[in-house]
């Protein structure tokens, strides 16, 4: 998915299929979230009408990938496919506008219309086959009716290279019979560097979007790294080190100078300075004694806790705060959904 018209078109989709209630798309995270009735569809149901719409799954292996990782992966893509691009470009516009702005170029190519012509057309051709994605994905959504951001792309650059084509025949064409006068004219019609700076520089754009996805990405992924992996446990008077996902309400954590606490509780035992900044962004450390509450997430700076766990995984302050940044994220603004409404007729 690359725009807001994407994200409209599976929405509607999936929208249709009988038994779903609701279906969201989060743009930012390419992520789908459906609302259905176990009992009419199930999942396989869904997958279909995303491809039917266009568009693909990721597979089970690439979905065990982070959001952060895959938001990672396509914006090192996008860079080294802007950059490639450029190298292409820039001596593309260099042969096609040099002239004007007094360049030199090697008399081969200006006493001669059909090198002049031939080199752009040479020049052009890597940068189309680096953004070839744009035609694929662009003409396949024009042709299913369901035009976006890629469709506009791909008609646009399309049309100057189809053009540039038709030019470069028509001055060899003109240059059998020596009519260099009239293949000279003909070749000041040519569009290739257009065709060019535009796929240039919306892969520029997209490329500057994947960033911005990545630190998004990167700082849900922060708020995630705040909870442990292990968490100390007392079982029977002993002291037991086990995975967070373990932790059940009634169980007692121990936690020590440097650690950080693994569930919400109540401090049974001890006392010390929990740094909370991460939560309330307060960054002075606060003292904390018995009969206080202490959050999943956070740094015991010093002292030693005993905590009876009152809360465990999705139901954590910690977890509520992820929840809604990646609600927030995928949310619309009133004007967004009007937008939608009118880019899905």
């Amino acid at each position: 998915m690359t725009c807001s018209a994407c994200q409209a078109h599976v929405e509607k989709a999936v929208s249709r299929v009988p038994g779903v209630h609701s279906a969201v798309v989060n743009l930012l995270q390419n992520t789908l979230y459906v609302d259905y009735d176990e009992n009419k569809l199930g999942p396989a149901e869904i997958v279909s009408a995303v491809r039917q719409a266009g568009y693909d799954v990721l597979s089970e292996k690439k979905a065990d990938s982070t959001p952060q990782a895959l938001a990672q992966e396509q914006a090192s893509a996008l860079k080294a496919r802007f950059l490639l691009s450029l190298v292409f470009l820039a001596p593309l516009m260099y042969v096609s506008m040099g002239h004007m702005a007094g360049g030199l170029l090697p008399d081969v190519i200006t006493h001669n219309p059909g090198i002049f012509v031939l080199v752009q057309f040479l020049l052009v051709l890597p940068v189309l086959f680096l953004n070839r994605k744009f035609f694929t994905r662009g003409l396949k959504q024009l042709f299913l009716c369901a035009p976006n951001m890629d469709s506009l792309v791909a008609l646009g650059s399309g049309a100057a290279v189809i053009s540039g084509v038709w030019t470069l025949f028509k001055v060899l064409y003109l240059m059998q019979p020596g009519d260099w006068t009239a293949a000279f004219d003909a070749s000041g019609n040519l569009y290739f560097e257009s065709a060019a700076m535009i796929l240039t520089l919306v892969t520029l754009g997209k490329w500057l979007e994947a960033r911005a996805k990545v630190k998004t990405s990167d700082a849900i992924s922060a708020l995630v790294r705040l909870l442990p992996g292990q968490a100390t446990v007392l079982r029977r008077g002993k002291e037991v080190q086990i995975p967070v996902e373990g932790i059940i309400p009634g169980d007692i954590l121990v936690a020590r100078t440097g650690e950080r606490i693994g569930a919400d509780g109540e401090i049974t035992q001890g006392g010390g300075a929990v740094d909370e900044s991460a939560l309330t962004g307060e960054s002075v450390p606060q003292d904390k004694t018995t009969g206080q509450i202490v959050s999943a997430g956070t740094l015991l700076t010093s002292g030693y806790l005993q905590v009876r766990v009152l809360r465990t995984g999705k139901d954590t302050t910690l977890s509520q705060i992820i929840t809604l940044v990646e609600a927030a994220s995928g949310s619309k603004a009133p004007i967004s959904r009007l937008a939608d409404r009118v880019s899905a007729v």
